[in-house]
């Protein structure tokens, strides 16, 4: 977020979707698994105070490396 700032952007929010998926023959390759195994798939945008949106990411996770923590409150 730093280097969002140094650019004279102050971050609000993000959204992203995260998704299973089968890896293609390519992420397959890529990832060191087998083609077919089960991965996920992020797509994020994140957006500054204005709404500019100042990173658009598509993010590919090996299924059985990856571990997500989400901290809910009221």
């Amino acid at each position: 977020m730093a280097l969002f700032e140094k650019c004279g952007y102050k971050v609000k929010r993000a959204i992203q979707r995260i998704e299973a998926r089968q890896a293609t023959r390519e992420l397959a390759h890529l990832m060191d698994i087998k083609e077919g195994a089960p991965i996920l798939f992020k797509e994020r945008t994140v957006y500054a105070e204005d709404g500019t949106p100042v990173e658009f990411t598509y993010c590919y996770n090996r299924g059985d490396l990856y571990s997500l923590t989400v901290a809910l409150e009221r």
